[in-house]
């Protein structure tokens, strides 16, 4: 079927005016002559658009009036040679033209096909391939052109619908090939379609490593830290960190501590989904920590009693390879080992050395001064190393069953002693404190005793709300309290909390020194009594002894290292 072209007409020259249809107004008779009609468009089936505006034409080639008629459908639409006509509806319309005078008449019959009015889009993106990368948006954008009539858009990601408007707008998060398609439909139901293929891909892999130099100096114990950081072509990328053939990430950081000394590889691998390979090595050159040693005892002034052992252990924290020990004893080798342990037979005062040397020629040094006094000429228990039990000579408990002697379960820097006095109220709520008396050696006179001016005393009292009390049940004075403890000064034995925490220790060992000397009870040293008590759980809140928590406040104390000092 063919489009009507619609020619204008052609009128031969010196007759137009002579010439036409109804409308030709000439007076002068002319002789009738039949109808000499021709059509631009010959062919009987036709189409056009609808609401296209249709120009019919007929051209009259004979002289003189003609009567001319167009019928759309039977229906007269036009009395002139030629008309135009707007199809409103699709549909097969009849078409006739007649044109006659008194000597004959011509017709011309088209059957006219109406089709809906012709879709036509233009895209922003005509090309048929579109690239891009993994979380990329795409965006293309339909402007119609022709045939704009109430237009359905639908636009396609393979076989999913993604969008009804004119614009198409979509992140592609995966690698692959993907189809989008898109089609238009008009009211007229004419529809416009159109596809692209859209290629997902990366860039190629690309690392950047935190750490860019080849070796890494680092010292035992230390940790190496590498992170690796994604550029490109990650999609699918796993990582694997080793050291020397070890795995030990599977994450983009690596992270290792090298307790060992010596040279290590840590090497790097990660692939992605498409199989590239991205790799790194570095090259780790451990050191051995410094010389650190710790000893069990403070450097400083230790006491001791004829007959008595001092022991002191040096533990190395670093820096051990080819590590020599050396205690000497005022200029005298007497160990080699980390331990050292002397029994003083004779009471004076002593200087003990130690030195320690390693390979790298790192050198630890450390001296002591023990002062060794003679048996009798008082008393004091260091570390309670030496005993088996609790001597009754010495120590008296004053609630059965709370002492006992145990492994020191809390050893510090503070005391790292082996053995202490536990003080045990866990097993009862009575209102009265543990209790237990020291005494000094009670063969020595009140003269002898003159020269003991303090006490000193270690005490772990952990979380129990108490202050550590020692009382002197000197006759006249019972229960009296030292006023200063620490050279901290206290009123009375009722001292507020505030006062007591601002002394005490909770997480370590405490050493507390009271001083008898300008107490204030009438006597500023051990020549007056040769006992006293030590009263360790004295509450320092309202509402006595009982209801304790068994966790936090367990009324367990412990003990060690108690000295009559000059």
């Amino acid at each position: 079927m063919k489009k009507i072209i619609w020619m204008p007409a052609v009128l031969l020259m010196g007759l137009a005016a002579m010439w036409g249809c109804d409308d030709d107004k000439t007076t002068e008779e002319q002789p009738a002559v039949a109808p000499q009609v021709t059509f631009p468009v010959t062919e009987s089936a036709v189409s056009a658009y609808v609401d296209d505006a249709v120009r019919f034409e007929a051209v009259i080639e004979s002289p003189g009036p003609l009567s001319c008629s167009w019928f759309v459908d039977g229906k007269l639409m036009a009395s002139t040679a030629s008309m135009t006509y707007v199809f409103k509806a699709k549909g097969t319309y009849d078409v006739h033209f007649e044109a006659s005078n008194t000597a004959g008449k011509v017709e011309k019959d088209y059957s006219v096909t109406v089709e809906g009015s012709p879709l036509k889009v233009e895209f922003s993106n005509e090309e048929e391939t579109i690239s891009c990368l993994p979380g990329e948006e795409v965006l293309i954008t339909a402007t119609i052109v022709a045939g704009d009539k109430e237009v359905v858009h639908a636009w396609k990601v393979d076989d999913e619908e993604v969008s009804s408007t004119a614009e198409f707008k979509y992140t592609f998060d995966k690698m692959g090939s993907y189809t989008v398609a898109y089609r238009g439909v008009n009211a007229d139901d004419i529809s416009f379609n159109r596809t692209w293929t859209v290629t997902v891909d990366e860039l190629p892999l690309e690392i950047d490593f935190s750490v860019t130099d080849a070796t890494i100096p680092c010292v035992q114990g230390n940790e190496v830290a590498i992170t690796a950081t994604v550029k490109n072509g990650g999609t699918g990328l796993t990582h694997e960190w080793k050291v020397d053939s070890d795995v030990v990430s599977t994450t983009a950081e690596f992270k290792h501590s090298f307790a060992e000394v010596g040279t290590f590889t840590v090497s790097y691998k990660g692939v992605n989904g498409k199989g590239e390979e991205k790799t790194g090595t570095w090259t780790v050159q451990v050191e051995e920590k410094p010389l650190e040693i710790e000893f069990s005892k403070a450097e400083g002034t230790l006491k001791s009693v004829k007959g008595d052992e001092v022991a002191i252990t040096a533990t190395v924290k670093g820096g051990a390879t080819g590590l020599t020990h050396e205690w000497k004893v005022d200029g005298d080798v007497v160990s080699t080992t980390t331990e050292f342990r002397r029994t003083f037979d004779a009471a004076g005062t002593y200087t003990v050395t130690y030195k320690g040397v390693n390979t790298k020629g790192e050198e630890k040094n450390a001296s002591w001064t023990v002062v060794v006094s003679e048996a009798g000429a008082g008393y004091m228990f260091e570390n309670f190393e030496t005993l088996s039990s609790i001597a009754a000579d010495y120590i008296k408990e004053g609630n059965a069953g709370s002492l006992s002697l145990v492994n020191n379960p809390y050893q510090t820097t503070v005391n790292s002693s082996g053995k202490v006095l536990k003080v045990d109220m866990s097993k009862t709520t009575t209102g009265t404190s543990a209790f237990f008396d020291v005494y000094l050696d009670k063969k020595l006179s009140g003269a002898e005793r003159a020269k003991y001016k303090a006490i000193q005393v270690k005490v772990y009292l952990g979380k129990n709300e108490y202050y550590p009390r020692m009382l002197i049940p000197k006759s006249g004075n019972p229960n009296k309290m030292p006023c200063k403890i620490n050279g901290q000064a206290f009123a009375n034995n009722n001292a507020s909390a505030s006062e007591w925490k601002r002394l005490i220790k909770t997480d370590d060992w405490n050493v507390f020194v009271y001083d008898l000397e300008g107490c204030g009870y009438g006597f500023a040293d051990c020549s007056e009594f040769n006992q006293i008590q030590f009263r360790p759980l004295v509450n320092m809140s309202a509402g006595g002894m009982s209801g304790f928590d068994a966790e936090t406040n367990n009324r367990t104390v412990y003990y060690d290292d108690i000295e009559f000092l000059e």
